[in-house]
């Protein structure tokens, strides 16, 4: 079960889990590490100010809050309370920490690009497509216009995601996006990686065309037999 840390300020870091129902904060480690309070405390004002979060007694869930080191909420009670991304920024800004926020969204971001590429790797683009497009709405929140370098990989992440579904006006959008977001970029960041790949990509983005076209064009020179049993061009 993939976990990200966030360093929010605390002793140690909260962990960002991936779970069967989407990426969770556990509410105890949020309580102790974030706000420094009692997590018993911190669930009854939860549920005092009807914060959305999601109790949950799946093994897997457990046993990988425990290797992450996060206590169980009470020795009498099994299970965990966890917490939607939403609802710990909402938390978040209602108890006027803003500061952390962006940390909380780069540790979102980070979580669904590692889901995008583990999907593309094992040739799910369909299932990926919505992470991916979602990655980048979350990086045009988080870094434009500040850090467009910062946007350039979740671009062409989208980019190989189109292009294994066999779209090649949507990849080409996307990929014009993310070159121009390399030009714009004034930093001393690396950027001949991201080139070479922008360039790799064009290249699989022509072959796709040229494919495409030659596959019309036996479609319209073949003859199609229909059901009545007459041939059509």
């Amino acid at each position: 079960m993939e976990a990200v840390s966030v360093h929010l300020g605390g002793s140690a870091p909260i962990h960002a889990i991936a779970t069967k129902q989407g990426i969770m904060f556990s509410m105890s480690q949020v309580a102790v590490e974030v706000f420094n309070e009692n997590p018993a405390a911190f669930g009854k004002e939860l549920r005092r100010q009807r914060y959305p979060r999601v109790r949950t007694i799946d093994t897997v869930t457990l046993m990988r809050l425990a290797q992450l080191g996060i206590p169980p909420e009470s020795a009498n009670v099994v299970g965990a309370t966890l917490l939607p991304p939403n609802s710990l920024l909402r938390i978040l800004d209602d108890r006027r920490r803003m500061d952390l926020i962006p940390k909380v969204q780069a540790a979102m971001l980070k979580m669904i690009t590692k889901t995008v590429t583990d999907l593309i790797t094992r040739g799910h683009y369909e299932e990926a497509l919505p992470f991916a497009m979602d990655a980048v709405a979350k990086g045009q929140t988080l870094y434009w216009p500040r850090e467009p370098l910062r946007m350039v990989p979740l671009y062409l992440l989208a980019v190989k995601v189109n292009l294994g579904l066999c779209r090649p006006t949507q990849a080409q959008d996307l990929l014009g996006v993310g070159a121009w977001l390399l030009l714009q970029d004034k930093s001393d960041g690396p950027k001949d990686e991201l080139r070479s790949e922008i360039s790799q990509l064009f290249g699989k983005l022509s072959v796709l065309n040229v494919f495409i076209k030659l596959f019309i064009l036996h479609c319209m020179s073949s003859k199609v037999i229909t059901k009545s049993g007459h041939a059509t061009l």
